[in-house]
């Protein structure tokens, strides 16, 4: 395995990723910037997908707004969350009821995507660590990724470096693809697996 480093403007970091299965996006929760680089990661893969889900802790109308808009004209779209849905539209939202739950309900729903495209904005890894731990959150992680790539699904889940330790940082970065990082109003790679 080798990594790649680079920075630059917007279009090259999320060029740069498109095609990975899984990316980290570091970022702090409930900015602007990172909402912003979280539809940049659904756009071009969520243009054919069948099937999009986001996970959240809070199913705010900024997300529910965000997944709305992704996938195909007759996509799925489902959002699962231990918390309140409020109302959703377009979109099937679904309580999970606890972290525990939650993470079931993620697997499933990655199961159900057989043979269509499908999309996973996984915008809950910092209240999840802080919901089971992290070493629950490593393990079902780190086990959703073969199921990810195996059923062709790109996936990408926020971090907020600000809500956790260095260690809980480099412990969780080691399962994704790639990872990239809100650096002000821009953002950067920090690096890419590369499997050749």
């Amino acid at each position: 395995m080798s990594q790649a480093h680079a920075s630059g403007t917007d279009g090259h970091v999320f060029e740069s990723v498109a095609g990975v299965s899984s990316v980290l996006v570091l970022g702090p929760d409930g900015d602007g910037v990172t909402a912003s680089g979280c539809r940049q990661l659904l756009a071009t893969p969520s243009e054919h997908a069948e099937h999009v889900v986001g996970v959240t802790y809070d199913a705010d109308a900024e997300f529910r707004e965000r997944i709305a808009d992704q996938g195909a004209a007759d996509a799925t779209r489902t959002i699962l969350t231990p918390g309140e849905c409020g109302e959703s539209g377009s979109v099937e939202c679904v309580p999970a009821g606890d972290g525990a739950r939650l993470l079931s309900s993620v697997r499933e729903r990655v199961r159900d995507i057989e043979g269509d495209p499908g999309v996973v904005c996984f915008d809950a890894l910092s209240p999840l660590i802080a919901d089971i731990g992290l070493t629950r959150t490593f393990r079902f992680v780190h086990r959703l990724m073969p199921e990810l790539r195996e059923r062709d699904v790109t996936a990408h889940f926020h971090f907020d470096p600000a809500a956790n330790d260095r260690q809980t940082l480099d412990a969780i970065t080691t399962v994704f693809d790639a990872v990239v990082r809100a650096d002000g109003s821009d953002w950067e790679l920090v690096w890419k697996r590369h499997t050749e």
